[in-house]
């Protein structure tokens, strides 16, 4: 079963994107912040992809994001950003960053598993 793990500091959305997930077949690994993150990538098995909130506390998905792609344990994970502020100028630095996708959000519970579905990650997968 591939494992995602989902990383934002609002419990709400973990839940939300856990079940929606769970209910496709996924494992879902949760942190609330991108030293969370970090934390599970060094104690876990590496997930067949990352989902991360960009504003977050003690870590923002931009820190976070560059911390998983300038290891070379963790750089080929596919990594979708989350962000409220869905302007070009954020989704530029995003991808510019090595983000694989972006999510503005709010978003539609199909358009999460779309981006999960064009990355190739299926729940067999991992």
């Amino acid at each position: 079963m591939a494992t995602i793990m989902v990383v934002d500091d609002l419990v709400e959305i973990t839940n939300l994107i856990g079940a929606l997930l769970a209910m496709n077949g996924y494992e879902i690994i949760v942190g609330h912040n991108g030293q969370d993150g970090m934390a599970l990538l060094e104690t876990s098995a590496p997930p067949a992809l990352i989902i991360s909130n960009l504003r977050m506390p003690a870590m923002n998905g931009f820190s976070f994001l560059q911390a998983v792609k300038h290891d070379a344990r963790w750089r080929s994970i596919p990594f979708i950003l989350m962000t409220a502020d869905d302007s070009a100028a954020v989704r530029q630095e995003a991808l510019a960053q090595g983000a694989d996708a972006v999510l503005g959000k709010p978003f539609q519970p199909g358009e999460i598993l779309d981006l999960i579905w064009r990355l190739g990650i299926q729940p067999s997968d991992n």
